[in-house]
């Protein structure tokens, strides 16, 4: 009966997935009748067998992971060698330290991150939990890579985050509930050594983007710093407006607004401004942020090329 159904149904101009899923209500309902019924040991047999290989044909509809995607052809070493130069050349030209260089190597293959390792990268920003975990306990990836974690933290997702090797950082803490459930996963998986953090601050007051509000910004930090023996507070993160990145003017709001946090909350805990760390710039603004005393900056696109986004990592942002 449902070799003869499979045979009707593909006789109509229905997709496949729409075939699957006829086929599916179909095997439900042989099940319900066939469980009443006194049938002989083989016909069981046979339908349960042909039930299997139902099954299995949805498994063409899977999502498909990051070990499917195609590797893109992008001259990462060159690209790379490109930012570091510019970073350099800013760095000088405002009399500052070089910042870190955080590669932004989220959806993209391990490939091309060891691309860039090859060339010197060390440290590399991941957004999404669980591609992070697949890259960091991949054979392939060496034990001196150093990742931070850039993207919006779910509590649900500390565990996991917690058990990512060679976890260096989190970059986007923005609440007392996540600094909590965070030291607490921290301590189950037996860490000893306190895992750096950055508060992320909402510079923009826009409500897509993730962090704490400027004004609630001291009391977060004071939290971690007395109540987080597990979490390193060492400094500030922002994502800034789109419109400021790209008008190209000689200051930035939401740069602004961060070193003025950076200085509220290095006073009330009694250090060095220089002591706290600013994350802002990427690759659009990058420089404009050094120019603004970034210590931190995330480029992800102008090294490893545009991005792509699997359908299933919606369900991780």
């Amino acid at each position: 009966l449902l070799s003869l159904s499979i045979i009707h149904c593909s006789s109509y101009p229905l997709s496949f997935v729409y075939c699957l899923f006829l086929l599916r209500r179909l095997s439900s309902q042989f099940q319900r009748l066939f469980s009443q019924a006194s049938l002989s040991h083989p016909l069981r047999k046979a339908f349960k067998l042909s039930l299997v290989q139902t099954r299995k044909m949805s498994d063409f509809t899977t999502k498909p992971t990051l070990a499917t995607l195609e590797v893109p052809v992008v001259d990462v070493e060159g690209n790379l060698a490109s930012v570091n130069e510019k970073i350099e050349a800013c760095s000088q030209k405002h009399g500052v330290p070089p910042p870190r260089l955080v590669a932004v190597s989220k959806t993209k293959p391990l490939s091309l991150i060891l691309d860039a390792y090859k060339a010197g990268q060390r440290c590399f920003g991941e957004n999404y939990i669980q591609e992070l975990r697949e890259k960091s306990l991949d054979d392939q990836a060496p034990d001196d890579i150093e990742w931070r974690f850039i993207g919006r933290l779910q509590s649900n997702k500390c565990n996991l985050l917690a058990g990512v090797k060679n976890l260096t950082a989190v970059e986007t803490i923005s609440s007392e509930k996540l600094a909590r459930k965070l030291n607490n996963a921290l301590e189950t998986q037996g860490r000893e050594v306190p895992l750096d953090v950055l508060v992320q601050v909402n510079t923009s007051g826009e409500e897509n983007k993730g962090g704490v509000d400027p004004s609630q910004v001291t009391a977060l930090a004071q939290f971690i710093s007395k109540e987080c023996n597990l979490l390193n507070f060492r400094g500030l993160m922002t994502i800034g407006m789109l419109a400021r990145s790209v008008a190209g003017d000689n200051t930035n709001e939401d740069f602004e607004c961060l070193v003025e946090c950076r200085n509220t909350v290095a006073s009330n805990l009694g250090v060095e401004e220089s002591a706290l760390e600013l994350s802002m710039g990427m690759s659009s603004d990058f420089e404009q942020a050094i120019g603004m005393g970034s210590t931190n900056v995330r480029v992800g696109s102008t090294i490893f090329g545009a991005r792509s986004y699997p359908k299933q990592k919606q369900d991780e942002k």
